[in-house]
C-alpha cells in the first residue's frame, strides 16, 4: 500500500472515529434537570410509551434530541432518533416532540467520554499499526540465502 494510501487511511478512520457514538455516554444532568440546547434522551416510562408512541409511533422507550424548551411540566424536542424496545434506533428530522414530565422515566445528558474515546482510538491505532505492518512488505523481492533474488 503506498504512503499517500495509509496516510489517507488514516485520515478517514480519524474522522470516522471523531463522530463515533463511543465518543458518548448519556449521564444523568448534575442539577437533575436538562438545559436548553443540550443533547439528552429521555426514557420513557411504561405510560409514557403509550402516550408518546401516539405522537411518534408505537412502542418508543427513549426519544433522542436536542432541548428546545424546558418546563416543571415537561420538555420538548428537536427528535434526532426513536429507539423502540428490541430494535435499532431510528432516525428523526429534528421533528419537534412535548413530552410530559409524568411520562419521562430519567433523562440522560450527552457528555463527551473520555474513557470509551481512548479505548477507541487505541483500537484503531492498532488496526492501522498491524495493518502498516502487514502491508508493508508488499513488493519487496526477497534474495534467498546464497542467491541473486533474480530467479536464474
Amino acid at each position: 500500500m503506498s504512503d499517500w494510501r495509509r496516510t489517507s487511511a488514516a485520515l478517514m478512520s480519524v474522522a470516522a472515529l471523531a463522530g463515533s457514538p463511543a465518543c458518548y455516554s448519556y449521564l444523568p444532568p448534575p442539577s437533575q434537570s436538562a438545559v436548553d440546547g443540550q443533547v439528552v434522551r429521555v426514557y420513557l416510562t411504561p405510560a409514557g410509551s403509550d402516550d408518546v408512541g401516539r405522537r411518534v409511533g408505537a412502542n418508543p422507550t427513549m426519544l433522542e434530541g436536542r432541548v428546545l424548551q424546558r418546563s416543571d411540566s415537561a420538555l420538548v424536542l428537536s427528535v434526532s432518533a426513536v429507539g423502540r424496545a428490541n430494535q435499532d434506533d431510528e432516525p428523526w428530522q429534528g421533528e419537534r416532540v412535548e413530552v410530559v414530565s409524568r411520562d419521562i422515566d430519567h433523562v440522560g445528558v450527552r457528555q463527551f467520554d473520555k474513557l470509551r474515546s481512548g479505548l477507541a482510538v487505541l483500537v484503531v491505532g492498532g488496526a492501522l499499526l498491524i495493518a502498516r505492518t502487514v502491508g508493508g512488505s508488499e513488493g519487496v523481492v526477497s534474495t534467498p540465502p546464497g542467491g541473486t533474488g533474480s530467479g536464474q
